[in-house]
This record gives structure tokens, C-alpha cells and sequence, in this order.
């Protein structure tokens, strides 16, 4: 059974968020797309 799950905020716009600036590694490593989050869930 899992009782709790965690996500941070969800990235809507993965071209931006994953564009290869100082910010794609923080958004790679621990947030997730809307797609992922509908498969997960």
C-alpha cells in the first residue's frame, strides 16, 4: 500500500523548462511533466 506520494511542481512547458540553461538540471532532477504525472498516477 502506498499512503503518500510527493511530487514538487509540475512542469507544464517541458521545451522551456529542459532547454539546456542553469535551471534544466534543478527541473530534470526533481520535478516531473504533466504527461509522467497522469502515467504515475
Amino acid at each position: 500500500m502506498v499512503s503518500h506520494l510527493f511530487f514538487h511542481s509540475l512542469v507544464a512547458d517541458p521545451k522551456r523548462a529542459f532547454d539546456g540553461d542553469d535551471e534544466a538540471k534543478g527541473y530534470l532532477d526533481y520535478m516531473v511533466t504533466i504527461d509522467e504525472f497522469k502515467k504515475i498516477i
